[in-house]
């Protein structure tokens, strides 16, 4: 199934430099976890961005066979002509094993959010139908990967955030600020990539629809949407002690919600310098609308 192609463009992806900047503190077989959690979700994206970006139905036989491996009963996949299958039940067994019940159905969820978003991103590109603001940020939330990720730096750090503490309206905001900024500086760095292959989702273009503005402008009420929401997550910040002591969470409590903001923090920083180094999103790494972005069918 190799071809030099297929190597350039999975190499190019540099997805263990992006896990070493998002949880740099991470090694060992906790951070090649992650790393093989990211390369799944990012073959499988590249899987879907072919001809089948606009055919939500055979989307949703492809995203389904990736839910059934989460399930309780699931036998893990054993057919060579499903590697990608394959790997995400194997990542899906180190991701889970020794963890608390809650864990495993919060990170089953996000995992969810992401695999139905595919099917709601090929509806919108059947219809051409281009999201308000509000619909992009619905869906960019779930398709980002961003809540999975940081279920990911959880177990590569062995913390659990608290249930109490994790649904907090302070830690929920501070999670989609996460996702908002690392999504949206996505959108930036694939503009051209995206645009070029006809897909909506994109907050770049969603501002310029919607503003009837230039691209230029576009892309600085992005930049300055990116400030004010770090601005908000700084101010967040600042409420945690008094949140730990309102929980009365214990002193190991408390350190797994402090390691979870600098988390938080390290994920954002850590994403903006992989995105201005990696080449996927290069110009001379573009495919056409139709191809499919990694040669050969993993699914």
């Amino acid at each position: 199934m190799g071809s030099e192609l297929a190597a350039q463009r999975y190499l190019s992806n540099d997805i263990a430099g992006l896990m070493a900047r998002w949880i740099p503190g991470a090694v060992g077989p906790d951070l090649d976890l992650t790393i093989d959690g990211v390369v799944v979700a990012t073959l499988l994206d590249d899987q879907i961005d072919s001809d089948l970006a606009d055919q939500p139905e055979e989307v949703a036989k492809i995203c389904q066979a990736m839910v059934s491996v989460m399930r309780p009963d699931a036998a893990a996949p054993r057919s060579p002509s499903k590697p990608l299958i394959n790997a995400f039940a194997d990542v899906w067994g180190r991701l889970t094993q020794g963890r608390t019940a809650a864990f495993c159905a919060r990170t089953a969820r996000h995992w969810q959010w992401y695999l139905d978003a595919y099917v709601d991103e090929a509806k919108n590109r059947k219809r051409a139908i281009m999201p308000t603001r509000a619909e992009h940020f619905e869906l960019r939330r779930r398709s980002g990967f961003v809540y999975a990720m940081m279920d990911m730096t959880e177990r590569a750090y062995h913390l659990e955030t608290p249930e109490r503490a994790w649904h907090t309206p302070q830690i929920q905001a501070m999670l989609t600020i996460t996702a908002d900024v690392v999504d949206t500086l996505n959108d930036i760095h694939s503009l051209e990539k995206e645009e070029g292959r006809g897909d909506l989702h994109n907050f770049v273009l969603v501002v310029q629809h919607e503003r009837r503005c230039s691209r230029a402008e576009a892309i600085a009420e992005t930049r300055d949407s990116i400030h004010e929401w770090i601005a908000n997550f700084i101010k967040l910040t600042e409420e945690i002690p008094e949140l730990c002591v309102s929980l009365d969470l214990t002193e190991p409590e408390r350190d797994d919600v402090r390691q979870l903001v600098t988390g938080m923090k390290t994920a954002m920083r850590g994403y903006f310098d992989w995105s201005c180094k990696t080449d996927r999103y290069a110009t001379t790494n573009l495919v056409r609308a139709g191809q499919a972005a990694y040669p050969h069918d993993l699914l």
